[in-house]
């Protein structure tokens, strides 16, 4: 089965935030599969909306990265 990776290349910046916040999206949800509802009932034909992608069939990641001084 194949599956989709994605890699975040970091480094400090020279200027600016001390804090950089990345959106990486674009993901199946891997609770329903991408469906984004179960089928709790079928003979009432009324699907249960996922919650962990309210619905939608992907989710997304927010990857926040703060930069402190290292003091060892």
């Amino acid at each position: 089965m194949s599956c989709q990776k994605q890699m975040i290349s970091i480094e400090p910046p020279k200027y600016g935030d001390r804090t950089e916040v990345f959106y990486v999206s674009n993901y199946r949800c891997p609770v329903c599969n991408g469906i984004g509802a179960f089928m709790s009932d079928l003979h009432a034909g009324k699907p249960d909306i996922c919650d962990h992608c309210d619905g939608t069939g992907k989710v997304k990641a927010k990857v926040t990265i703060e930069w402190t001084p290292d003091r060892d």
